[in-house]
């Protein structure tokens, strides 16, 4: 879960700082005031950090193999 999430040169941003965040957060602001960009940045962050993650994982298990083989 994110408690905080910062942004920089994605999309109308420059830079976004939004802290405090909870398991449940309102969105909200005018029509074309960057609330889909802004869910599209934090769903983006959370898919690289998964990949990311994952990538470790494998790797760390395929050197588990190497090694015990």
């Amino acid at each position: 879960m994110l408690k905080s999430f910062h942004i920089s040169n994605f999309r109308l941003f420059q830079k976004i700082e939004v802290e405090k965040l909870s398991r449940v957060n309102l969105v909200v602001g005018k029509n074309n005031a960057g609330k889909s960009a802004f869910i599209e940045a934090v769903y983006e962050r959370q898919e690289y950090e998964f990949k990311y993650i994952w990538q470790i994982v494998s790797t760390e298990n395929m050197l588990r193999e190497l090694t015990h083989n």
